[in-house]
């Protein structure tokens, strides 16, 4: 069986090569759960574009559901069409049939791996500088 020679590629496109290639097709998006002074519970729905790491959207809630989340999408997606894929990780807001109707969009859905932190790390970045 032949082998691999170290330190060259396996021949698949690795999830860091697909994002720096795709980067500005790519909305990131995630929910940020914040404390306020009077101890209540606020959740922020955070959507970034890729390419340009700027701040698209946030919107903030005290019962996030999927039919919340699927309500900010259209907004920021725009008519324009500009956008193919949309990043998200495993939270349980965005069950399968928030899933389907982001493919209704026109975005192919990317769902980062379970306790995979770095798979969508623009957007744990931002969170972490809101908290700080």
């Amino acid at each position: 069986m032949p082998k691999r020679v170290p330190g060259q590629p396996h021949g698949d496109l690795r999830w860091s090569t697909f994002l720096k290639n795709h980067a500005k097709g790519i909305l990131a998006c995630d929910i940020l759960v914040a404390v306020t002074a009077t101890f209540r519970m606020l959740y922020a729905f955070i959507v970034i574009e890729h390419g340009t790491r700027r701040l698209v959207d946030v919107s903030v809630t005290t019962n996030p559901t999927s039919d919340w989340a699927l309500q900010q999408l259209p907004e920021v997606v725009g008519e324009d069409g500009g956008h193919g894929y949309l990043l998200h990780d495993q939270d349980r807001i965005f069950l399968k049939h928030l899933d389907d109707s982001i493919k209704g969009l026109g975005l192919e859905v990317l769902r980062s791996p379970v306790v995979s932190p770095k798979a969508n790390e623009i957007c744990e970045r931002v969170i972490g500088t809101i908290r700080r």
